[in-house]
C-alpha cells in the first residue's frame, strides 16, 4: 500500500473508508460506500475474509453516535446486503465469521437478523451504563432493521425461496420495531416510521405473496403489538370509538397509513381496522393527541399528518399537463377508507377542532384555562394549512 507522506503512514483506503462513513458530507460517505463495497466484493481480489469484517463492522457503525456514522453505515450496511446477497456470497461470509452455535440452523435471512440483535445488544455494555450508549444501540437496532427493509433482500430472496422464510424474518423485525416503539417515548415516532417503511415494501408489489406478507404483518404484529396495547401494557378498550380516541399520535398514524394502502381488503380486517379511524367522533376525541405534535426536535410536521392526508386523500393516478416530475397529486376521496363518513366532513372536522380550536385556540370560552397559543402550535397550524 503508498505510504502517506505526511504522516509517513502507509495508506489502506478499505480500512480508511470506514472512518469515512462517518463524514457529515454526503458525496465523502458515498465516496467511502464505494470504496469498501469495491474491495470487499465486488473487485478481482475480492475476498470472504474482508467482507466478513465489514459486515461486522457496519452493524459496530450503526450503533455509534459520531458524527453521521449512523446514517453513513446504516447506508453502506443496506448497499452491502444488497450486492452480497445478489452476488451469492452471504454465505461464505457467514462461514468466514466463525462458528455461532445459535445460528447454525438459521436462514441466511434469519441470520443477518440475528448478527443485527446481537451487535445491537445495550446488555453487552460493560461496566456502569451511560444513558447516551443504551440509546445507541437502540437507535443502531432502528437504523439496522430499515437497512435490511431497503436492502430489498426480504423481497428477492421471497422470490427465490418463497416467502414462508420471509414472511417469518419480516414479522420478527416487526416485533422488534414493535418493542422500540414502546421502549421511550421519544423513539415512537422513528420506530412507526420504520414500521410503516416495512409494510410499503411489500405492500406496494402486485404479487398475492408480496401482498401476503404485508396483511401477515398487520394481522400479526400491527394489530395485536402495536394498536390493541397501551402505554401501560394493558390491553386496551374494547369499544372502537373509545380505542381510536385513546391512541397516541404514532399509533393513529400507524393505522391511518393502514388503511390508507389499497393492499389492505379492510372487509376482511381485524378490529380495530375493521372500521375507520377517522369518523366525526374520532376527531375530536384525538383532537389532543394530534395538536401536541406541535412540539417536535426540528420545524416539521409529524408523520401522523402525511398519514392523515394519504388517509384522507386518493392519488389521481394521471399525469395531467400541470403535473411536475416527483409531485404527487391527489384529490379528496368521497368516504373515509374502512367507513362510510364523508372524508370533506372529517376533514372539516380536523381544521375546525385541531387547528383552530386546539392550536390557534380561537375560542376564548373554550380554551380560556388553556392560555394563548405559542409559536410551536401556531407553526404546526400553518404547516397544516
Amino acid at each position: 500500500a503508498p505510504r502517506n507522506a505526511k504522516s509517513g503512514t502507509i495508506d489502506n483506503p478499505f480500512l480508511d473508508s470506514f472512518y469515512t462513513l462517518a463524514s457529515e458530507d454526503l458525496k465523502e460517505r458515498s465516496r467511502a460506500a464505494q470504496t469498501m463495497l469495491h474491495h470487499c466484493l465486488l473487485s478481482s481480489s475480492a475476498n470472504s475474509k474482508d467482507a466478513a469484517y465489514a459486515f461486522r463492522r457496519l452493524l459496530n457503525g450503526i450503533c455509534s453516535g459520531r458524527a453521521a456514522a449512523r446514517q453513513g453505515n446504516a447506508s453502506a450496511l443496506a448497499s452491502f446486503l444488497k450486492l452480497a446477497f445478489h452476488l451469492g456470497k452471504m454465505q461464505d461470509i457467514r462461514e468466514e465469521a466463525g462458528n455461532d452455535s445459535d445460528a447454525e440452523s438459521l436462514s441466511l435471512l434469519a441470520y443477518v437478523r440475528h448478527r443485527l440483535i446481537t451487535a445491537t445488544d445495550p446488555h453487552q455494555i460493560t461496566g456502569k451504563k451511560k444513558g447516551s450508549e443504551e440509546r445507541d444501540y437502540q437507535f443502531g437496532r432502528l437504523f439496522g432493521v430499515l437497512s435490511i427493509v431497503r436492502s430489498n433482500i426480504l423481497i428477492t430472496q421471497g422470490d427465490q425461496n418463497g416467502y414462508e422464510e420471509t414472511k417469518r424474518v419480516a414479522s420478527a423485525l416487526a416485533v422488534d420495531l414493535a418493542e422500540l416503539f414502546w421502549l421511550k417515548k421519544w423513539m415512537r415516532e422513528p420506530a412507526a416510521h420504520g414500521i410503516t417503511t416495512l409494510l410499503k415494501t411489500f405492500s406496494e408489489k402486485n404479487t398475492a405473496e408480496h401482498k401476503g406478507v404485508a396483511k401477515h404483518l398487520v394481522d400479526k404484529v400491527v394489530i395485536p403489538k402495536l394498536l390493541l396495547v397501551g402505554s401501560n401494557g394493558e390491553e386496551s378498550e374494547s369499544d372502537h370509538t373509545r380505542l381510536v380516541g385513546s391512541f397516541c399520535a404514532e399509533q393513529l398514524g400507524v393505522a391511518l397509513f393502514v388503511q390508507s394502502q389499497s393492499t389492505f381488503v379492510l372487509t376482511d380486517a381485524s378490529f380495530p381496522l375493521d372500521q375507520a379511524i377517522m369518523s366525526k367522533e374520532t376527531v375530536v376525541l384525538t383532537a389532543q393527541a394530534l395538536s401536541e405534535t406541535s412540539s417536535v426536535v426540528l420545524p416539521r410536521t409529524h408523520f401522523v399528518w402525511d398519514s392523515l392526508w394519504c388517509y384522507l386523500f386518493a392519488p389521481t393516478g394521471k399525469s395531467g399537463s400541470s403535473k411536475q416530475k416527483g409531485s404527487d397529486h391527489r384529490f379528496l376521496r368521497d368516504c373515509c377508507p374502512g367507513g362510510h363518513e364523508n372524508s370533506s366532513e372529517v376533514l372539516d372536522l380536523v381544521i375546525r377542532e385541531v387547528v383552530m380550536q386546539k392550536l390557534l385556540r380561537l375560542d376564548p370560552e373554550k380554551n380560556a384555562a388553556s392560555g394563548k397559543a405559542t409559536h410551536e402550535r401556531r407553526a404546526l397550524a400553518l404547516g397544516i394549512i
